[in-house]
Order: C-alpha cells, then structure tokens, then sequence
C-alpha cells in the first residue's frame, strides 16, 4: 500500500506536467538495506508488483551503495566533518572508506573502496543491526508505558489514534534538537483526553502519581505539558549509540588489514548529533564525514544507480552458494552413512556433498557466473538438483547452516542418460538476484530459474 501511494502520487504529479507520459518510461528503483535476506529482497519486489510496478521494470538498489554513490558524485564542499569543521573530502581513487547507513530501523555498515572510473568496489559484506531511529522511539515508548501504563495508553490508541501519534510525532521534532551538551528540560505537549483516561483509570491525578514515583525529580506536569529532564531524554539514545558504535567496531576488526581513511554517515538517523558525535569520540583517528542532506543521500544515491547500475564493480558474498552432489567416496573425509554404490561406474560414491560455487566471504564482480558440470542421475528428474546456501562452507547439505533454496527439475530422457552425458550448472552473482541455469549438454536443453526464498 505504502508503494502504490508513492507510485500513483509520482503518476499523478507527471501526468499533470506533461503530455504523451507513458508509465512504460520509467525505470522504478527500490531501495533496501544490504544487511537484508534474499527473503526481505523478495518480499519487498513481490510487494512493488501488487503495487503495480512491473517486474521487468524494476531495480533493487543497496541503500549504503546508493548513498556511497550519491556522495562519490558531489564536489568537496558539500561534505563537512560532523563536528561541522571546514573541512575539504574528496573520494579519490583507492579510497577507502567506511559506510554506516543510519535508517529508521536499521543499520547497514559495509565498506566500500573508489576504483578507477568512478566504480565502487565492496570490500566487505554489510553487517549492522536494528539500531535505528525506531530504537529510540522504542525506549520513548516504553518511557511512556513506565509513566501512564500500558492501559491508559491502550485506551487513548482505541479512542483518538490522532492524539496517540500526536505524541511520538511531537517526540520525533523534539528528538532531531537533543545534543550532548543539550541541558535542562524538554517540553512535550500532553493530549488533553490522555489526562483524563489516566485520572478514569487510576483514579488519581498525574501530578499526584508522579510525586510519589521514580519520576518525582525528572519529570513536571503543568497542564498540557510535560516537562522532562534532558537527561531521561539523552538515556532514549543509549541502545542505539552503543549498537552503532560496537557494529561499527565489529566491521573495522574484521577489516584489520584495511586502511580506512574516513567513515561517512547517511541516512536520516545520522543527523542526530548524539549518534554523530558518540561515532567521532570513538573513532578519534578517523575523518568522519556527513553529507548536507544525509537523510535523501539514498534516494538521490539511487536515482543515479538507476542510470548507472554498472557503477558498482563487487560486492561480498554474505552466503555460500552451492548444489547437492555426489563425490568419489573417501574414507578419510567421507562419513560411511552417506555411502552408497554406483552401478553405472562401478565405484563407490558419497552423496549429499555441498558443492559449493562461491564461499561466504568471497569478493564477486556483479554479473559474473560461475560454472561446473555434473553426471546426471535418475533421481534428478524426480527429485530436482538441490540449491543450497549457508553462513559457512559445509562439507554437506545435512549441516545445520545450510538450507535449501529450491531445486530445478530437469526432462530424463528415455532409457535413461548415457554414462558420458553432463550436466552443465550456471550460477550467475553480485546482482541482487540470484539465479541458477542447468543445460543438459547431451540434448541441449537449458533449465532456469530463481528460488522462492519466502518459502523458507
């Protein structure tokens, strides 16, 4: 629902300026977090076709890519330090420099390098966490649960859901002015029917309650305001600075051996002084750069990807990817359970192996594919080929870091394939789809497909 508003109110606006429009012009770009699954991929390209979007038209784009590309585009002084210095930063080829995309509910660290030509590279897979802007709602939530009860505020929701908002969008103005050196209080305005459903259900005044409460010396009620201690009000960013910051600490041990010069933070969460400025007390010998309008550095970021899709050279795989196979048995690295004789080749065989065409960690260039081929059995045309993936790199597909993706089903061809046909198995990577083609060598037909990661 929220796709189709955006993309009828975007067909309105264009319909209206200018004549001979058609929606067939358009390519639609679709931003996601890179810490995402395949599955959250899928869901949010099978929500854009209900919304109307076609396939066929449509791009996922990373959001801490696009932004790095937003900000690899601008001239040097529309970037200022965070502690909002003079500062001249530029990206210049070999760069390497760390992004942390701090969204509504989550964020995406990776770490990208600038090659030549204008093309990014990724050096490292995202990594991150929901520590987001949402996170700070969340303790201001719960901050009002621990004030009025999760009755009185239940019951304002059921009754006024605009005076229910009113409240956390009043917290969202109030929590983009908070600093570290932010002191004395901060007035939220109280809904007047939020007074009088706590008086009904308690049986008591606010002011009353709060005097005898842990609230007593941090928070004031004067009519329809409340007056909090700036304190409490910094205490609703302690989860999240320190979320960042340990991710962030987490992504730059793992990338030891890389020198990185600079940390740039987009998304709109990043404006927040106290996450600005809880990132540079931390990482003290690193520039740390913010962009003037961080909070539409991916939106802008992903028009430009829209464009120029070719613009990002690698990315890191986050999963092995593979298929199941059969191996020549070893004793030595071979379980005896997973043995069994081929006839066909007279030899022992160990079935259930993970093949795998790239290993978690690997830099892939996007677009690029990956080829084995294989011996065809019967069971391939009942049971389908098995595509797997997983965090590690299994020996087999029965590890408990691998799941099943889906299997491509192949025609057997009648009395069965002669010793010497192959299978030929195509994985194409780096995009933001992952899919798998099989050809039969001996009859030339090919098999493709990508999986239905929602299954899972």
């Amino acid at each position: 629902m929220a796709i189709r508003y955006l993309r009828e109110h975007l067909l309105e606006t264009l319909h209206r300026q200018m004549d001979g429009f058609d929606e067939d012009m358009i390519r639609w770009v679709l931003t996601v977090p890179a810490i995402w699954s395949d599955g959250a991929k899928q869901f949010m390209r099978e929500a854009a076709k209900d919304a109307g979007i076609q396939n066929h038209q449509l791009t996922l784009a990373l959001e801490p890519e696009a932004a790095s590309l937003y900000c690899m585009k601008q001239p040097m002084t529309k970037l200022a330090t965070v502690d909002k210095k003079t500062s001249y930063v530029e990206f210049e080829i070999g760069t390497k420099y760390m992004v942390i995309d701090i969204g509504g509910g989550t964020v995406d660290i990776t770490i990208h390098q600038i090659l030549p030509g204008k093309k990014i590279r990724e050096i490292q897979a995202a990594s991150g966490g929901s520590y987001g802007g949402t996170n700070v709602d969340s303790k201001f939530n719960q901050f009002l649960v621990k004030l009025f009860g999760n009755d009185v505020l239940t019951e304002l929701k059921n009754e006024c859901m605009q005076d229910y908002l009113d409240l956390f969008r009043d917290f969202e103005i109030k929590k983009r002015t908070i600093k570290p050196t932010s002191e004395g209080r901060i007035n939220f305005r109280l809904p007047y029917l939020l007074m009088e459903i706590y008086k009904k259900t308690t049986e008591e005044e606010l002011t009353e309650s709060l005097a005898n409460s842990s609230f007593s010396k941090t928070v004031v009620v004067r009519g329809d305001k409340m007056l909090v201690d700036v304190s409490v009000c910094k205490d609703f960013f302690k989860d999240a600075c320190e979320g960042i910051v340990k991710s962030a600490e987490q992504a730059l041990q793992t990338a030891k051996e890389v020198d990185i010069s600079k940390i740039l933070l987009v998304g709109g969460f990043s404006e927040s002084q106290m996450i600005q400025t809880a990132i540079r007390d931390k990482f003290q010998g690193i520039t740390v750069v913010s962009t003037a309008d961080a909070g539409l550095a991916v939106l802008k970021g992903a028009v430009l990807f829209g464009h120029e899709p070719d613009t990002i050279k690698s990315r890191v795989m986050k999963f092995s990817y593979g298929v199941e196979a059969n191996e020549p048995y070893d004793p030595d690295i071979h379980p005896d359970i997973y043995k069994f004789w081929q006839t066909p080749k007279s030899r022992w065989m160990c079935r259930h192996c993970f093949d795998s065409f790239v290993k978690a960690g690997d830099e892939v260039e996007v677009g690029s594919t990956i080829t084995n081929n294989y011996g065809p059995e019967e069971k391939d045309a009942t049971e389908g080929i098995g595509i797997y993936a997983s965090t590690q790199d299994p020996k087999f597909i029965t590890d408990s870091s691998c799941s099943r993706l889906g299997a491509i089903y192949i025609k057997m061809p009648n009395g069965g394939w002669p010793l010497d046909a192959s299978l030929q198995v195509e994985m194409k990577f780096g995009g933001t789809e992952f899919t798998v083609t099989i050809t039969d060598e001996w009859f030339g037909d090919s098999y493709t497909d990508s999986f239905d990661f929602l299954e899972k």
